[in-house]
């Protein structure tokens, strides 16, 4: 999900920091937005090039590839991680900051995918949907991921974003900013909460 999140929020003009210590897989080509040059080399790095390659090259996109406790974080932040213990992480260093505004994550499965929007007041909320990654069977990364249902994901993380700022300055704007979407691409229907 996050390298398609990387190139909506890059193509409407943001600047990222992007925090992943993995490298691309032959395996990750199934879902992600990735060049097969990049087999190899780290992700973080990698998606950088590929933004340069399709944004404009003057933008400021900052790489760090360990995510960890000391790890920065922002009063926006996309979780796109594929475990659950960076994304306890991401969240909880976020909830602990005053200054923060939206925590957007996304999470997919073959072909299903969820998103959840948090803004103040729903922390204990989304708490409520963090689990450990033991209580998930494990599946090969092509099982996990498509490249339809990532876009997807990463559409509709974009698209609640640009909610949450069309609302930051105009309350009567007729969008909504709902706390949890599902897709299930199968059936091809869409639920909101």
């Amino acid at each position: 999900i996050g390298s398609w999140v990387g190139l909506c929020l890059a193509r409407i003009g943001h600047s990222l920091i992007i925090f992943d210590n993995d490298s691309y897989e032959t395996v990750n080509m199934a879902g992600q937005f990735v060049s097969n040059d990049s087999i190899g080399l780290p992700k973080a790095t990698s998606l950088v090039n590929e933004l340069k390659r399709f944004t404009d090259e003057g933008k400021y996109y900052g790489v760090d590839l360990k995510y960890d406790s000391k790890s920065k974080t922002l009063p926006i932040v996309f979780s796109c991680f594929d475990n659950m213990e960076a994304r306890k992480l991401a969240f909880e260093k976020w909830a602990a900051e005053k200054d923060r505004e939206l925590f957007i994550d996304g999470r997919m499965a073959l072909s299903t995918g969820e998103v959840y929007c948090v803004t103040k007041g729903k922390e204990e909320e989304y708490k409520q949907t963090l689990f450990d990654d033991a209580d998930v069977a494990d599946a090969a990364c092509s099982m996990k991921a498509t490249t339809f249902s990532g876009m997807a994901i990463a559409s509709i993380m974009t698209a609640l974003y640009c909610n949450y700022i069309g609302l930051s300055l105009d309350q009567d704007l007729p969008v909504s900013l709902s706390f949890k979407t599902t897709y299930n691409f199968p059936l091809m229907m869409f639920d909101s909460i």
